[in-house]
């Protein structure tokens, strides 16, 4: 009975111990997961205000008005 005992609780002692050291490697998943997360949504966001850059005008009109002389002043 009693060595029936101890093997139970060794058993259980090493379960624990294997239930410890899951919990930590699932911690540093998470943690590698949060990182990761973290920089592709700064990624996306810095992408979205490149994005959001006015665009130069083609200059269309522009050669117009210099065809007119608008743009020089009359002595």
């Amino acid at each position: 009975m009693k060595e029936a005992a101890q093997q139970r609780a060794a058993r259980a002692k090493k379960a624990m111990a294997a239930r410890k050291e899951a919990e930590k490697e699932r911690q540093k998943r998470e943690a590698i997961l949060a990182k990761q997360k973290a920089l592709a949504e700064k990624a996306a966001k810095e992408d979205r205000k490149a994005e959001k850059k006015p665009k130069k005008k083609s200059g269309g009109h522009r050669g117009f008005w210099s065809f007119l002389d608008f743009h020089k002043k009359k002595k």
